[in-house]
């Protein structure tokens, strides 16, 4: 298509540093990319009289879209009325302009002005033979259409098509999109267990294709299924992931949904506080981008929020400014929320006339949508019935048109029953063919179920290695707390006799004080990573992010090991950054923090430096230890991150299991981070990559 023709000649431009402003060019580079604030930005540029018809056709595809996507419906509509008008030079481009506008009418609930659309896109679509990914697109539409007039069955056949069609598209995108609308149906029919299961198949692929705008929508969904299970708890956690997600697809504009349920939740949970500040979150993200949709939101969230404080004018300021952008938008099922709240929120307050006031207004639009709802019924209904008639009418004739032809042709017997025994041949070597394609797909499944148990026995003897390799770590283990624990602890007690015996006033006294500390504060690490170990082998970790400053853990971890330090005379030099903030799990943050300091006094000489830095990149930060002691050989580097015990010894003969890297590694995979070390001669440095906080 031209379209994507222009994209690539643009995308080719900005390779060679050309800027184009105000274009079609640019607008369509934006919009491709997704990047819908710039592209809102260019469409208001675009000089709509030097364009080409086909340029203009792109432009209001593109209009429509934009629109569509920031909630302002009545522009969506008004440039889908404009591209109706063209005269149009692509099949294709006419049947997405339908699609869009087919869209607009689904999401603001006017199954009036859809009606007719839809029948518009049967019939071209039947018509023209039209690429597996648009008709994908139309499918997944009409699955929303027959959703919103209550029809599931048909809702459910199409959504159907659209999963046989994903083997032509070739997208996991689209795939998981549909395992989503299946679990949505799924949902709205009251069966949440086979939700569920739709929606963990639509994450599963997600997660593997990093598609952060899925997951958004399916963790959207998974709250909503806890939530009416009565786990709000779940709802909740499932809800700050969802806006997670969505913050890394598209920023803080696609967020402001899940921002919304949020603070609804939290509200009714009664975390007030917790549920304005989202609230509140919504209405900047709408001021900030001119997003009527979560300006809307925003200001009817701050009127609940107020609401279920009984604060009646802040609740009545808000409704009000709500009301005023649902107006605006012309959008009816949102008016009718902004009555009903002022309804409620003035009766409350024995305001009988205003109450009266907002209780009939609401109702009227309630009326005028079953209105609209009745007559689409009845235009459908009379549909039917004419078509029924017109088939009457030809069947009559045809009948008609039988008996003459019988009057005619009496000889007309003969013929009819050779027609006869040859459709019974036919009927015959048909069955035929159907019992062979019958037998041939039986053959197909036996030969895919033998397959299964060929992959489930594969699985099982890999299973059997992992169990073997498990307990070979857990009898390292058990050699190691009977042999580099008991050691420690002997140590302990010969120091503690000695104690004892000489006392504390003399120097050696303090000195064995330290001593003891030091033993101490290594089997007490040299345990708790043992048991961190374990746990991981028992259970899926999950970390709680927040955020706070790298100086904090420094300092923190710096600390813990001051003994050592001072036992091999080391000196810390940090350099941190004006101390940025991390986005993580802290405990967790602590422990890699702690694992890559010891690794670095274990192996750094006597009189050793050991320096630790924090340097902020783009949206990321970096820790790094640096050591300048015996190194890592670069064959080694991956070898060291893997699971398994071994038994080393530093510069002065301190004790190690081998785990410190590996549960590191782990942890920072789980933070969504990443944990590098870089070859360095002499010495070693250890690099872990953390999401900058909010």
């Amino acid at each position: 298509m031209q379209r994507l023709l222009m994209v690539f000649v643009f995308l080719f431009l900005i390779s060679s540093n050309s800027v184009l402003l105000g274009s079609i060019d640019s607008l369509s580079y934006y919009y491709a990319r997704d990047d819908y604030k710039n592209a809102l930005r260019h469409l208001k540029k675009v000089d709509k009289t030097a364009l080409s018809d086909q340029q203009y056709a792109d432009y209001c595809i593109i209009g429509a879209e934009l629109n569509h996507y920031i909630g302002d419906f009545n522009k969506a509509i008004e440039f889908f009325d404009r591209a109706r008008k063209i005269k149009w030079l692509d099949k294709e481009d006419e049947i997405e302009i339908l699609m869009s506008g087919f869209k607009t009418y689904i999401d603001i609930a006017d199954r009036k002005n859809a009606e007719p659309i839809f029948g518009e896109l049967e019939k071209k679509i039947e018509k023209h033979d039209v690429d597996s990914a648009l008709l994908l697109k139309y499918n997944l539409l009409v699955v929303n259409y027959f959703d919103l007039i209550g029809e599931r069955d048909k809702s459910m056949r199409y959504a159907l098509k659209a999963l046989n069609l994903i083997d032509a598209s070739g997208t996991l995108a689209h795939k998981t999109s549909i395992y989503i609308t299946i679990g949505e149906i799924m949902r709205t029919n009251n069966k949440p267990q086979k939700a569920l299961k739709y929606y963990a198949k639509a994450e599963e692929i997600a997660k593997k294709e990093k598609l952060y705008n899925a997951l958004g929508k399916i963790y959207n969904n998974q709250s909503i299924v806890a939530k009416d299970a009565g786990d709000i708890k779940k709802s909740l956690e499932k809800l700050e992931n969802s806006a997670r997600m969505y913050r890394l697809g598209r920023g803080e504009v696609a967020a402001a949904p899940a921002y919304y349920n949020l603070g609804i939740q939290y509200i009714d949970a009664g975390e007030h506080k917790r549920g304005q500040k989202y609230i509140r979150k919504v209405l900047d993200i709408g001021i900030a981008n001119g997003f009527d949709k979560a300006k809307y939101f925003g200001f009817y969230g701050m009127g609940y929020y107020y609401d279920t404080l009984n604060q009646f004018e802040e609740a009545e300021h808000y409704y009000l400014k709500a009301l005023e952008i649902a107006k605006l938008q012309k959008n009816p099922p949102n008016s009718g929320r902004v009555y009903e709240s002022l309804y409620k929120l003035y009766d409350k307050n024995n305001l009988s006339e205003k109450a009266l006031k907002y209780y009939v207004l609401n109702h009227e639009i309630i009326d005028s949508l079953k209105i609209s709802e009745n007559e689409a019924v009845i235009e459908g209904l009379e549909a039917k019935y004419q078509l029924a008639q017109k088939e009457k009418e030809n069947k009559a004739l045809r009948l008609k048109q039988t008996h003459q032809r019988f009057s005619f042709f009496v000889g007309g017997g003969i013929i009819l029953i050779l027609i006869i025994v040859l459709v019974f041949l036919y009927v015959t070597l048909r069955n035929k063919r159907r019992q062979n394609k019958l037998l041939a797909l039986q053959k197909e499944q036996i030969d895919n179920k033998n397959n299964q148990l060929s992959e489930l026995n594969e699985a099982v003897l890999e299973q059997k290695q992992q169990l073997e390799e498990v307990n070979h770590i857990k009898d390292s283990m058990f050699s190691i707390i009977s042999h580099d624990l008991r050691s420690p602890l002997s140590s302990v007690y010969m120091l503690m006799r000695m104690i004892n015996e000489q006392g504390l006033d003399t120097e050696k006294g303090l000195s064995m004080v330290k001593e003891l500390s030091r033993e101490v504060n290594q089997s007490l690490f040299l345990l708790n990573n043992l048991m961190i170990w374990a746990n991981i082998n028992i259970q899926e970790i999950q970390p709680y992010f927040e955020s706070f400053s790298v100086r904090s853990i420094v300092d923190e971890a710096v600390s813990f090991f001051k003994n050592d330090l001072e036992f091999k005379k080391l000196t810390i030099n940090t350099k941190l950054d004006e101390n940025p903030q991390v986005w993580a799990d802290l405990n967790m943050t602590q422990s890699v923090l702690q694992n890559l300091l010891s690794n670095a006094i274990k192996f750094s000489d006597d009189s050793g430096e050991i320096e630790i830095k924090a340097t902020q990149e783009a949206d990321k930060v970096c820790i790094a230890v640096e050591d300048y002691g015996v190194g890592i050989a670069p064959e080694k580097i991956n070898e060291i991150l893997e699971p398994a015990v071994r038994l080393q010894k530093g510069t002065l003969g301190e004790r190690g299991v081998g785990l410190g890297l590996h549960i590191s590694n782990i942890y920072m995979q789980a933070m969504e981070g990443e944990l590098k070390i870089v070859e360095k001669q002499p010495g070693t440095r250890a690099e872990v990559w953390f999401i900058l906080g909010d």
